[in-house]
């Protein structure tokens, strides 16, 4: 009988000893996700500097062999284009056909300076300066860095009352193009590649 009883309690106390253990392990985990800081995005607009950071941008798009990242306000778009080339690269809003009636933004990056084109498309193989058309060049602020591909950041208004740009706004879907050339940073010069993309302008 004392036997028995001694053995019921090894196993008694063993069955205690376990369920600690695994209360105290929940309780560490539950108590863990509240007091260990967690890395999370920090909700303050894109620095604008040629860098992409990892949490910067709420939304990226992979787009062919190039990238897209976004965010806006109420009223300035922020975004960031990527390519594999050292050439320009480039992002076109609301094309109708090919080129035509698309809102081009160009960028090309050179040593420590970036070149950038705010361009209009006037038919479906040109487009054009809106200087030229007697519109504006509606890029605020730009950055950029060339290292094994390039990278540029730049903000603009969702609605700069230029007729040659197009208005965004929140809540709806624009199509896109997105193209770069491998080594010219010509913008006249032709692409290497260019993709149709669709985004959303999200955040209020």
């Amino acid at each position: 009988m004392i036997k028995l009883v001694e053995t019921w309690n090894k196993i008694t106390n063993s069955a205690f000893k376990r369920s600690m253990l695994v209360l105290g392990l929940v309780l560490l985990a539950f108590f863990s996700a509240f007091l260990w800081p967690l890395p999370e995005k920090v909700d303050e607009i894109p620095v604008i500097d040629g860098v992409i950071g990892e949490f910067e941008y709420p939304v990226f798009h992979r787009i062919g062999e190039m990238g897209l990242y976004l965010d806006n306000d109420q009223e300035f778009g922020y975004f960031a284009l990527t390519s594999p080339g050292s050439g320009w690269l480039a992002i076109g809003f609301s094309p109708s056909d090919i080129h035509m009636g698309a809102n081009y933004l160009f960028f090309s990056v050179v040593g420590d300076e970036v070149f950038v084109g705010d361009h209009y498309g006037v038919s479906q193989f040109v487009h054009e300066s809106d200087i030229d058309l007697g519109g504006s060049m509606d890029i605020e602020y730009f950055s950029g860095v060339e290292d094994q591909g390039s990278v540029v950041e730049f903000v603009f208004r969702l609605n700069s009352g230029d007729d040659f740009d197009t208005v965004l706004e929140v809540g709806k879907s624009y199509s896109i193009v997105v193209a770069y050339n491998e080594f010219d940073d010509v913008f006249d010069s032709k692409h290497t590649q260019w993709y149709k993309h669709k985004i959303s302008i999200l955040r209020d």
